[in-house]
């Protein structure tokens, strides 16, 4: 059995105390918990309880939309739904309904695993952070992700998104409905009646974990709505250009081959009048 340290509790009321708490070796943020019991408790020296500050809250101003970095899954998708958010489609069918009770936006954020129903829509919406600690200020998610030291003895305290409206198709690779998808797509489209104005397409569980595939983006941006889109979506599909890790008893080679099969079918049902059922 691995040794565990005693471990030391921080309970901040204020966002000023936060930076000072984080600079302290192996000290955590702690939510909902889920991420500790998945990355184990070797390494962890203290836990900073986020609960006292006010990072529960949806906020809507100057046409965006805020979310607290402490808002749960089921949270999130309770005050989206009205909408027809896009994240509230990927989130509805994330994990399993006591997980999706506890799992916060921020750990989660934080964390990054390759199955995440939460990145896809996030990046797909160019979603930005609110950050306090070693970097303070708002980031985008893009950025953060990519620079190991935006993460590094830092919270998120709230997700920034644009509220402009998209059209949202989500896809998730499983083997059953609960279990953690493979890889997953995430389409936003906004389209008029003649043409594609704005497409944006994000593939999470690749390698280097996601793909926002511009060069597809690039080739549908202003296309015209043919009466059968099977021809523009073969098009656009012969531009992917990505790899998959083995996983989960997948191959790499089956998994790139799913990928292309399920983005046509993810982009025909973008393209089409009915959204793809998020189950």
């Amino acid at each position: 059995m691995a040794n565990v340290a005693a471990i030391q509790w921080y309970f901040p009321s204020e966002l000023d105390e936060v930076p000072e708490i984080l600079t302290q070796e192996g000290v955590i943020p702690h939510s909902g918990g889920t991420g500790i019991l998945w990355g184990g408790l070797t390494r962890v020296r203290g836990l900073m309880d986020v609960s006292r500050l006010d990072l529960r809250f949806v906020r809507k101003r100057d046409g965006a939309l805020t979310l607290g970095a402490a808002l749960s899954y089921r949270q999130t998708v309770e005050a989206l739904a009205v909408k027809g958010q896009i994240l509230a489609q990927s989130l509805h069918c994330a994990a399993t309904e006591p997980l999706r009770n506890r799992i916060t936006l921020g750990g989660s954020i934080s964390m990054f695993p390759y199955w995440s129903d939460l990145m896809g829509p996030l990046l797909a919406l160019e979603a930005e952070l609110s950050l306090v600690g070693a970097t303070s200020g708002i980031r985008p998610l893009s950025e953060y992700v990519t620079n190991r030291k935006l993460r590094q003895n830092t919270l998120i305290t709230s997700i920034r998104l644009s509220d402009a409206s998209w059209q949202g198709t989500y896809y998730r690779h499983t083997r059953t409905p609960t279990d953690r998808p493979a890889f997953s797509i995430t389409v936003l489209m906004r389209r008029n009646s003649k043409r594609i104005e704005a497409i944006r397409i994000v593939v999470i569980g690749c390698r280097g974990r996601f793909r926002r595939l511009t060069e597809i983006e690039n080739a549908l941006n202003g296309a015209p709505i043919p009466g059968d889109p099977a021809e523009l979506i073969a098009t656009a599909s012969g531009k992917l250009n990505f790899d998959f890790p083995a996983r989960m008893g997948f191959s790499a080679e089956y998994l790139k081959a799913c990928a292309l099969i399920e983005l046509e079918r993810t982009l025909g049902s973008a393209l089409g009048s009915t959204q793809r059922d998020p189950s």
